[in-house]
């Protein structure tokens, strides 16, 4: 690892485009073409950087908690940023590549990192490793062929934990915050993509550095959680990294960066979604299955092929003469069966017809 200017590093300072976390999440989330258009050594024309009064609160706790540095920040005083003059201030700072800030903010800003680090001095996993920790320092390495780059918020000296610091106006909540915006951001695969390049520069000998987020609230009283991916978590990522550096080699190599598929795509409702649509209107398992047939893509022979399939075995359950217990209810499940869909199937059919 080494340190170097932010600028420097997303302007990618490897010998060919290199491969990073915002890369992967493109890929998995969008699409080639996406990748291809935010990556800054292949799309010709510049894209805007992102901006937003959340980015600048966050890019402010993460100066003075990782960095203790003040010295990016550009304190405007206004009370909000609708004034021409006061937009002017915000937007020069970005130019500048400063952190535009209300004076009134600061004071919040204070305490929101004072509430950072008091959840680390109480965190027995960290309380003893954060204060001599590397950070925000770069990782470059070549990874089947490919280069690729990362930035971690923070590595413990032994180089065994990654800590990233996300801050949101939303809940902190363990449970919340990991099967929602934490799944849902693919926050996994960045802190995966972030050991992978520990773990390439360590010669790939050893375990893998555990992943952790400190997560912390913006709005008072200014709660955080710290969280960690778990195994299962961890694979995930591995699968979902290495399925994005695939397509990423093939795209580099083949100079073709395509958009989303051009033929017609299916949607299938998940099935929580059914069932709760299902219990709350009191459909029928019966109705419910009919319609799904009757609107699937699939070829009307494929359920001809089935209906004389039961039907076969109906005949020759019937001409058995008398069944043995064990076909009884066989038999009553068919006959059941064909006189559902001659009362459901085909009405419905009839309709979807006309």
């Amino acid at each position: 690892m080494k340190p170097m200017p932010l600028r420097e590093y997303l302007a990618d300072p490897c010998p060919e485009p290199s491969f990073d976390s915002g890369t992967a999440r493109h890929l998995i989330t969008r699409s080639p073409l996406h990748a291809w258009y935010q990556h800054p050594r292949l799309n010709p024309v510049p894209t805007d950087e992102e901006h937003g009064a959340a980015l600048d609160v966050g890019g402010a706790c993460h100066a003075m908690l990782l960095e203790d540095d003040e010295s990016r920040f550009a304190i405007v005083e206004a009370d909000e940023w609708r004034t021409k003059a006061a937009r002017e201030a915000r937007d020069q700072a970005h130019a500048d590549g400063r952190i535009p800030l209300l004076a009134r903010q600061m004071d919040p800003i204070r305490a929101i990192v004072g509430q950072s680090r008091l959840a680390i001095n109480r965190c027995d996993e960290l309380k003893d490793v954060f204060h001599d920790a590397i950070r925000e320092q770069v990782c470059l390495w070549q990874d089947d062929g490919a280069w690729c780059r990362a930035r971690p918020d923070c590595v413990s000296a032994d180089g065994d934990i990654v800590l990233n610091y996300k801050t949101t106006a939303a809940s902190a909540e363990p449970d919340g915050f990991g099967s929602g915006m934490l799944i849902r951001e693919l926050y996994h695969l960045q802190a995966y993509h972030h050991a992978r390049g520990l773990w390439r520069e360590a010669g790939s000998s050893g375990n893998l550095p555990k992943c952790l987020w400190l997560i912390q609230e913006v709005e008072p009283p200014y709660a955080a959680s710290i969280l960690g991916a778990s195994p299962a978590l961890t694979a995930l990522a591995e699968a979902q990294w290495e399925h994005a550096l695939a397509l990423w080699r093939q795209c580099l190599a083949e100079a073709r960066w395509p958009a989303y598929p051009s033929r017609v795509c299916w949607i299938e409702p998940a099935a929580w979604h059914a069932d709760k649509w299902c219990s709350r209107h009191d459909v029928s398992a019966k109705a419910y299955q009919a319609a799904m047939q009757l609107q699937s893509p699939i070829n009307e022979a494929d359920h001809a092929a089935q209906r004389q399939a039961e039907a076969a075995e109906f005949d020759a359950l019937v001409a058995k003469g008398l069944p043995s217990p064990s076909n009884v209810t066989l038999l009553i499940t068919l006959q059941a069966q064909r006189e559902a869909r001659n009362a459901e199937l085909t009405p419905v059919t009839a309709q979807a017809g006309k």
